[in-house]
């Protein structure tokens, strides 16, 4: 049978590397040197796809390859996170910035690049046979545990059976996918899949972090293991110092075959308040912030170059999109007219000037955002337009049938549509501006603030008419969890899945079932293009814009910032890719 390689069409940007936190420390005694202004940058946007035949390897097995010599390292990067770190077990991280710190320490089999596609990491080689139910990996035996010990098959076989026990929250869908896992030789490794979607063999292979066999047969609990001693992984950093909610420090290995970052060491401080951190990088004392910073601030380091000489900052397309969701369960919301007509008299382009300070960008009918390699740039945002906002409320049978300047639904009864958001100043604002859109056309409209942790409960039970929230999608199999009818049911009070709207199309959920079904990638893309074609038309959602990821930094100790689509400053590529200034 004609050899297989995993192309980069069958996996993407790894969302759950996705939204890890960096960046900020201080040093202590050092006044800031003279920093250079930037200009407004541009959007960065996911590159597009590689050919097979840019990103996978020769099927020809290479000469061995011998130990890397020890690279040349220098600079002290200090970096910022709001979470503490409790926990460097790589199977059961809690926030972000544990995430991002095992992320560095432990490693996959293969690495992943937006503008390369896969790419060696453990493994070297590797191929796919058998319909893509076998897929074989060749490990790099430059490969090094940090305590010099070869990495080696019978890590990735331990490592894929503490998976396949079952006992890792978190890890059920790769469980479920891995029938076998055998060490053909001390480098190569067989898999045999029993789930051959696309976003199960790029959860496998980028996804799981291999750890080494002969520690990790003596924990007795790994779901619950904290690993904060001395953890022993094979990336490109080594922790050497930890103190619980308060500072964390790597150092570099200087041997990492594939991997090889400049910075000599990486110190992360827990800075949970956003301003203190601000002033602190505008000091000099911190190299970025390691987290999605908030649009005012970032505002006025924009608009105000003089205070804060020298910072950067930078907006990367966003994974998430800010909608007004509709419960289709209720009346009038079941009508697709009312809904295209809300659409038409919101004025997304002043929400986001006034809101987001124009650091996003507006939504469309697509569910995935900008940075989604499943994202249709195609798609329209909708045109405000109050006098057709007005002729379809009129043609819909939407009329001020009393003369009060109110308009009444189809039967003459009432109309007044309660928007759900949380008690934030930004989501208030947000609701505000809706609220005075739909009034102009003689929608009458409330905004109803809510503590935010009670937001997310009144989705999962149904109880709601509109809602400020957002949509996430990642994977394809996303529009099954949200949107399919079965996902929408509400059983003892609560939504069955993520459908939260209760939307029901029985083309659509035909289209869905087709596409989990599929495994050929063209007709998986094809399938995914049409259940956004169906879901355009239907108009679920009324959608507002994709807030972009927006980051903050400095250059003068290390060069080579490039935030990543999606995800920001926080992601082990970023620091990687940093440089030292002589």
């Amino acid at each position: 049978m004609l050899i297989k390689h995993l192309a980069p069409n069958l996996a993407r940007s790894s969302r759950f590397w996705l939204s890890l936190a960096l960046c900020v420390c201080a040093l202590f005694g050092c006044a800031a040197p003279p920093r250079r202004r930037t200009a407004t940058p541009t959007v960065s946007v996911p590159a597009p796809r590689p050919t097979l035949a840019e990103s996978s390897p020769a099927p020809v097995t290479p000469a061995p390859t011998p130990v890397p010599e020890a690279y040349a390292v220098s600079g002290e990067l200090h970096l910022a996170v709001r979470e503490n770190i409790r926990s460097l077990n790589p199977f059961a991280t809690t926030n972000d910035s544990e995430a991002f710190v095992t992320r560095l320490i432990y490693d996959s089999l293969l690495d992943y690049q937006p503008a390369r596609g896969f790419l060696p990491n453990l493994a070297e080689r590797w191929d796919l046979r058998g319909e893509g139910s076998r897929l074989t990996v060749w490990l790099n035996p430059a490969a090094r545990w940090h305590d010099g010990a070869v990495v080696s098959a019978a890590d990735v076989v331990f490592t894929f059976g503490l998976i396949r026990r079952g006992t890792l929250p978190g890890w059920a869908d790769i469980a479920a996918a891995v029938d076998r896992v055998e060490a053909i030789s001390p480098q190569e490794v067989q898999l045999t899949l029993l789930d051959t979607r696309e976003e199960i063999l790029r959860q496998v292979c980028t996804r799981v972090p291999i750890v080494p066999a002969a520690l990790w047969q003596a924990v007795p609990e790994p779901a619950t293991y904290a690993n904060l001693e001395h953890p022993v992984g094979c990336g490109p950093l080594v922790l050497e110092f930890y103190t619980d909610a308060e500072r964390l420090v790597l150092r570099n290995s200087q041997r990492h075959p594939t991997r090889a970052p400049t910075v000599a060491t990486l110190v992360i401080d827990i800075v949970r308040d956003e301003t203190r951190a601000l002033q602190e990088l505008n000091e000099g004392r911190v190299d970025a912030l390691g987290w999605d910073a908030q649009p005012a601030m970032v505002a006025d380091v924009r608009d105000h170059a003089d205070k804060y000489p020298g910072l950067h900052w930078n907006q990367a397309a966003g994974a998430k999109q800010r909608v007004v969701l509709f419960n289709l369960r209720l009346a009038p919301y079941d009508d697709a007219r009312l809904r295209t007509a809300l659409a038409k008299a919101v004025d997304v382009a002043g929400i986001i000037r006034q809101a987001a300070f124009s650091l996003a960008e507006p939504a469309t009918s697509d569910p995935f955002a900008p940075s989604s390699q499943w994202h249709d740039a195609s798609r329209a945002a909708p045109a405000y337009n109050t006098q057709a906002a007005v002729e379809a409320l009129e043609a819909a049978g939407y009329r001020d049938t009393n003369g009060d300047g109110i308009r009444e639904r189809p039967d003459g009864s009432a109309l007044l549509i309660p928007i759900l958001c949380a008690k934030v100043e930004t989501e208030q604002k947000i609701a505000s501006l809706i609220v005075a859109g739909w009034k102009a056309v003689g929608i009458a409209a409330q905004a109803v603030p809510v503590a935010p942790e009670q937001v997310l409960p009144a989705l999962m039970g149904g109880s709601f008419e509109a809602v400020l929230t957002e949509l996430d999608l990642v994977e394809q199999s996303a529009l099954y969890d949200c949107f399919h009818t079965s996902q929408g049911e509400l059983r003892g009070g609560r939504v069955v899945g993520r459908n939260y709207a209760g939307y029901a199309s029985a083309a659509f959920d035909r289209t869905v079932e087709l596409l989990l079904e599929a495994r050929n990638d063209r007709e998986r893309l094809d399938l995914t293009r049409q259940a956004q074609r169906t879901l355009a038309e239907d108009a679920p959602w009324l959608p507002l814009f994709s807030p972009n990821v927006l980051s903050l930094y400095s250059e003068t100790r290390f060069e080579g910032w490039s935030p990543v689509p999606g995800i920001g400053l926080l992601d082990r590529h970023v620091i990687v890719g940093l440089v030292p200034r002589d």
